[in-house]
């Protein structure tokens, strides 16, 4: 699994991808701090046949049916440890190399094209 910038993420086939899920964060300020709200949203079964092409369910990727409270117990434990990491460390920078590693977008991985009328670059 990737993350496609800002908030997908992908499974990479070939030179295409197929959304997984995505993640919402917003962000509120308080008098004196600051609050977090992260959203993350997976597809566990099967998209509807008109989405197959574009998106993948955790289904399909491990071809067996998916119990969504152990997921979420797992998602949770790690949101939390790596909250944890990211304020009693250098913050973003210490997940840096990892973010690059998961972009569906390094190099390599995706290909670019732009189609201008009859032209594509």
């Amino acid at each position: 699994m990737y993350v496609k910038w800002p908030n997908d993420l992908v499974v990479v086939e070939g030179q295409g991808f197929r959304k997984l899920g995505g993640i919402l964060i917003e962000v509120e300020e308080l008098e004196d701090s600051r609050a977090v709200l992260i959203g993350l949203g997976v597809n566990l079964s099967q998209p509807p046949d008109e989405l197959a092409a574009t998106a993948i369910s955790l289904e399909e990727i491990w071809a067996t049916s998916i119990n969504p409270e152990p997921l979420r117990q797992t998602i949770s434990h790690t949101l939390r440890s790596t909250h944890d990491r990211f304020i009693h460390s250098a913050g973003f920078s210490v997940f840096r190399d990892d973010w690059h590693a998961r972009s569906a977008f390094a190099a390599g991985k995706t290909e670019l094209v732009i189609e201008i009328g009859e032209d594509t670059l």
